[in-house]
């Protein structure tokens, strides 16, 4: 394919992302002490967003499908940089719910659509390769909004966090200028396949609750190994930072040449299976550092760290693979939105998932983790199976 495509594909994930690290490393502060709203308001406001994020993610789709990726793609980038100005005004709680679940259905629907229009301006033989390298600049870009953010909550003035709601807006419209640089793609006949088949596609959803359920490692990054850290065992507490680095760091490296084996609905199963055996032996290292202290337990830690990154990206090359190469073409939006909705709710779901076994249950809590991510892995096999018997033959599904 031309490099142009790509190239705009990669500058809409890093610029995307600069916006999302700015974003998430600032606003809970920007509303508790420039809106002065209370913490759970905030929480409770986050959680509406986002079950209005999860459910509109796969309507978001359908309409892609219908009226052209692009085209809605710009729509939702620009409804992503409306609802952050939003917050400027943003005194009260229910104006928030509203800024918020306008943001969270414009991020939310944008990745299933950006995906599904990746694969449509990509070569079939290019498109997992230009999905990982995305992926590293969103890495890339994430780190780069961090640094802003931190910049941002050290300030701690209304100013700062102004200029910080424009950048983000500003992020969300050179997005959506990007898009309309992207070559158009023909529109789908309408008749060809009924709106909402994916929520009758009974392989696909299984496909895409297991998927789900492996997505909960990026909240043992986030969530549980922090927790773990600090609760059960007498490392120092920058252990768990300097995990974050070498994941981020392992991403960045990594990701393009893992993702390589996943370019075939087969080889998607063998790396569903590798990386759930490997998430598995992360909880299992993880378990066996319960009580540790000195440079033992930090040995421990940062091997498990390393099994873990292993294991993501495996799961999310898997990923990719198994939800391109299953779905049908004429429907490429929907199908792609019901993924993204898949892991937006089980990471809205892996914090309670991590607090509840990690705080609460530690050895236990990581030994039944191990368990659910080996079963997962290990179960995508025969419902990708079972997918591929549901579906014409496909290039794409042997290797």
């Amino acid at each position: 394919m031309p490099v142009g495509p790509v190239r705009k594909i990669l500058a809409i994930a890093l610029v995307s992302c600069i916006g999302t690290g700015l974003w998430l490393g600032s606003f809970v502060l920007f509303l508790t002490r420039s809106v002065d709203l209370a913490p759970q308001q905030v929480g409770f406001g986050a959680l509406i967003a986002g079950v209005v994020g999860i459910v509109a993610a796969t309507p978001a789709g359908m309409l892609a499908d219908r009226f052209g990726y692009r085209r809605v793609l710009f729509v939702l980038y620009l409804c992503g940089g409306l609802a952050t100005v939003l917050y400027v005004v943003v005194h009260h709680f229910w104006p928030y719910v509203l800024a918020a679940c306008l943001l969270a259905l414009a991020t939310e629907s944008s990745m299933g659509v950006r995906t599904a229009l990746t694969t449509v301006v990509t070569d079939d033989e290019r498109q997992m390769s230009v999905l990982a390298q995305s992926r590293v600049m969103a890495q890339i870009g994430l780190a780069i909004g961090a640094a802003g953010a931190a910049v941002v909550i050290q300030l701690d003035t209304r100013a700062a966090y102004v200029t910080m709601l424009t950048a983000t807006a500003l992020s969300f419209l050179i997005c959506a200028a990007l898009v309309t640089r992207l070559p158009a793609s023909p529109l789908p006949t309408p008749e060809r396949r009924r709106p909402g088949s994916v929520l009758a596609d009974r392989p696909y959803l299984l496909v895409t609750a297991l998927i789900a359920v492996l997505t909960l490692n990026w909240g043992m990054l986030s969530t549980g190994i922090p927790l773990w850290v600090v609760h059960h065992t007498e490392a120092p507490r920058w252990a768990s930072a300097a995990i974050v680095v070498l994941n981020a760091l392992a991403i960045a490296v990594l990701q393009v040449r893992f993702s390589r084996p996943a370019e075939s609905t087969r080889g998607s199963m063998r790396a569903a299976r590798h990386a759930g055996l490997l998430l598995a032996l992360a909880c299992l290292t993880l378990a066996s550092t319960a009580g540790g202290r000195g440079v033992g337990v930090i040995t421990l830690l940062l091997l498990a760290a390393c099994i873990h990154v292993l294991g993501e990206l495996l799961y999310v090359a898997a990923s990719w693979g198994l939800s391109i190469t299953l779905m049908p073409a004429e429907a490429r939006g929907e199908y792609q939105g019901m993924n993204a909705a898949g892991l937006a709710l089980a990471q809205a779901f892996a914090p309670l998932v991590m607090t509840t076994l990690i705080v609460d249950r530690g050895r236990t809590g990581w030994l039944v983790l191990a368990i659910v991510f080996a079963t997962a892995g290990m179960a995508l096999t025969p419902a990708a199976n079972w997918a591929l018997r549901t579906r014409p033959t496909s290039p794409a599904a042997t290797g």
